[in-house]
């Protein structure tokens, strides 16, 4: 069974053909600017394999989704997804059926099923992009629904925490924040422009990736004193570049001495003193994770 895979970001759409277990022909556009152009951009995806014959549609997508109601809740950097349904607007357009699942739990689902967590009990794992996705497991289970009180608890926690210095902590985002501190304009440079630039000896983007590593560090380090994970799989484009893993540790590892504010209050407020250490590991299907879970979430919802 083939399945067009469709990964929707806040600066680009990612997609390709999944059959076997596997992703081929992945490519990726600019993520549309409105609803009309999004839904005119699946169509032309389409067209781009015009000789693949598709069972189906697989998304994975920003914020809250009801996949019942065909709706995403909350907030991203790709408003017009949350306006009014739009399950059943695609499903129209593609002439297809589509199945639909948050980003960070896509990549938690493919990695828990086939990845890297397939013997996990409580992974964490964490999605880079625009902005910070997390998605975590108990038990073995990937929770998805929040019904029990403890989990809600969590979930506020985890948002509050994702909040917290969350955009900086973004390669996206802090690109973006780079051209606008070399009044370039923040669509002038990418993540891998900004580590380019870095390794030419530009200060600023050097000072820009340091703040990112920092950021997302603080970020790490109080999920993993808040929700105590088994480890933290990171997930994302940002986790291609080969720099990214051990620059990052090595920050992690400095800032478990200096004990940033966030750090010693959490630590105050659950009781707990010292170094805080963090199993940090990469997603095995690095940046196609979100494209892998979303295709094996169709698989389990269309399976009858």
């Amino acid at each position: 069974m083939k399945l067009l895979a469709i990964d929707i970001g806040g600066s680009a759409i990612k997609y390709g053909v999944y059959q076997n277990q596997s992703m081929d022909k992945v490519n990726e556009i600019p993520t549309p600017a409105s609803r009309s152009e999004f839904l005119e951009a699946l169509v032309k995806i389409k067209l781009e394999y015009s000789d693949e014959a598709f069972a189906g549609c697989a998304i994975s997508c920003p914020g809250k989704v009801n996949e019942e109601k065909g709706s995403i809740g909350g907030l991203s950097f790709v408003p017009y997804l949350h306006f009014l349904p739009i399950k059943e607007e695609i499903e129209q357009a593609l002439d297809m059926k589509v199945s639909m699942m948050n980003d960070a739990h896509c990549a938690a689902y493919a990695e828990m099923k086939l990845g890297m967590g397939i013997d996990a009990t409580n992974p964490l794992f964490v999605i880079i992009g625009s902005g910070i996705g997390v998605a975590w497991a108990k038990q073995g289970q990937l929770i998805v629904s929040t019904d029990e009180m403890e989990d809600k608890l969590k979930q506020y926690l985890v948002d509050l925490i994702r909040s917290y210095k969350g955009l900086s902590a973004s390669a996206v985002q802090s690109a973006k924040i780079l051209g606008i501190k070399k009044l370039e304009g923040p669509a002038s440079y990418d993540g891998k422009d900004m580590y380019d630039l870095a390794n030419q000896g530009d200060l600023v983007a050097q000072e820009q990736i340091s703040t990112m590593y920092r950021s997302l560090g603080e970020v790490l380090m109080a999920l993993q004193l808040s929700l105590q994970p088994e480890f933290i799989a990171l997930g994302g484009g940002i986790t291609n570049n080969p720099q990214f893993f051990k620059e990052l540790q090595e920050v992690l590892d400095q800032l478990s001495k200096d004990q940033p504010f966030i750090i010693q209050l959490l630590s105050w407020i659950k009781q707990e003193e010292g170094e805080v250490d963090v199993d940090l590991r990469l997603c095995g299907f690095m940046s196609e994770s979100n494209l892998i879970g979303a295709s094996l979430h169709f698989l389990d919802l269309y399976k009858n």
